[in-house]
C-alpha cells in the first residue's frame, strides 16, 4: 500500500486534493472556542427524519430523473442548506469543505478480492460542496433551482478519483506529500450515509433494538465539530447531527438540521412538466454538443 501511495497514478493526484481545500471559507460559530479541544464526551445530538414518501421519491424517482445515486441527492441538501445558514449570518459564501466517508473497500488493485473482507472498513477524503448561484429559497421549496445544484455536486463527485482512497494515501503514506496535506484547512462537518438497514436477508437478520452504547471513548477529541449521519430504517430516511455545544447552539444546528431535510425532499422536483422540462433540457444540451 506504500509503495502504492508514492506511484504516479496517486502522486498525480496531489493538484486535486490541494484544489478542493483551498480559499474555503470558515464555517460560522455560535462561540468562540480559542484554544479548547471538542470531545465526544461533549457531543449532543437530534435527528431529524424525513416522510416515507419523500424517502421512497429519493430512492426511486430522483435516481431515475437526474442519473444520480441517493448520496447526490443527500449532499445537494446539505449543500443548499448550509449556503442559506450562511447567509442567515451574513456570510454570503456558497462554498463548504465537507469530509465525506465511504466504504472503504476500493478496488485499486486488479487482484484486490473485496469478498473476503469483514468488518468495518471506511475512507475519509474531503469534497467542496458548492451550491453556486441559485436562488436558495427556490431550491428549498423544490424549484429548478434544486435540480441545478444537484446536477453539479453530483458531477464534482464523479471526479473523485477511486473513491477518494487517493486522499488517506498521500495524507498517511506518501512521506512527499504528507505534510502539504496536512497543512490545508481541515472541514468542520463530516457527513456519512450508512445505507438502508430495513430488508432482512435469507438467513432473517436484523438489527438490534438494544442500544449497543457509545462506540467511541469519551475522551477522544472530534476530528469535526459538527458530524452528519443518515441511515434509512423502515422506509424512512433518519439524520442524526452531532455537535459540540461549546461552538455551536443547539437551536442553530436545529435550523441547519431543518433546512437540510427540507432540501432533501426532492420529490417535489417531480411535479407535473418539471420531469419533461429537464430531460428536454438535456436534450438540447445534446444537441448543442454535437
Amino acid at each position: 500500500m506504500a509503495d502504492h501511495a508514492r506511484g504516479t497514478d496517486v502522486a498525480g493526484q496531489l493538484d486535486f486534493w490541494t484544489s478542493i481545500c483551498r480559499d474555503v471559507p470558515l464555517l460560522p460559530v455560535d462561540h468562540a472556542t480559542g484554544a479548547r479541544r471538542a470531545t465526544y464526551g461533549g457531543t449532543t445530538s437530534l435527528t431529524i427524519d424525513v416522510p416515507a414518501d419523500e424517502t421512497q421519491a429519493l430512492l426511486t424517482v430522483v435516481p431515475k430523473a437526474y442519473h444520480s445515486r441517493i448520496n447526490d441527492a443527500l449532499l445537494a441538501a446539505l449543500a443548499i442548506a448550509l449556503a442559506d445558514w450562511r447567509a442567515a449570518r451574513g456570510a454570503p459564501e456558497t462554498v463548504s469543505l465537507v469530509y465525506l466517508e465511504g466504504h472503504g473497500r476500493e478496488s485499486i488493485f486488479p487482484t484486490v478480492d473485496r469478498s473476503r473482507t469483514v468488518g468495518w472498513l471506511t475512507t475519509m477524503f474531503p469534497v467542496r460542496l458548492d451550491a453556486g448561484q441559485v436562488d436558495l429559497r427556490e431550491a428549498l421549496h423544490g424549484g429548478p433551482a434544486a435540480g441545478v445544484v444537484l446536477r453539479r455536486i453530483k458531477d464534482h463527485l464523479r471526479e473523485v478519483p477511486h473513491g477518494g482512497i487517493g486522499w488517506s494515501l498521500l495524507r498517511y503514506l506518501n512521506p512527499e506529500t504528507v505534510n502539504i496535506l496536512q497543512s490545508l484547512p481541515r472541514a468542520s462537518i463530516s457527513f456519512n450515509y450508512l445505507g438502508r438497514f430495513d430488508e432482512r436477508g435469507a438467513a432473517g437478520w436484523r438489527m438490534a433494538a438494544e442500544d449497543a452504547g457509545s462506540s467511541i471513548a469519551a475522551e477522544r477529541e472530534r476530528d469535526h465539530p459538527i458530524e452528519v449521519v443518515s441511515v434509512i430504517q423502515g422506509g424512512t430516511l433518519l439524520v442524526e447531527w452531532r455537535w459540540w455545544p461549546d461552538a455551536h447552539d443547539r437551536a442553530s444546528i436545529a435550523d441547519l438540521a431543518e433546512l437540510e431535510a427540507k432540501g432533501a425532499a426532492f420529490a417535489t422536483l417531480m411535479r407535473p412538466g418539471f420531469a419533461l422540462m429537464t430531460a428536454a433540457s438535456r436534450r438540447r444540451g445534446q444537441s448543442n454538443a454535437g
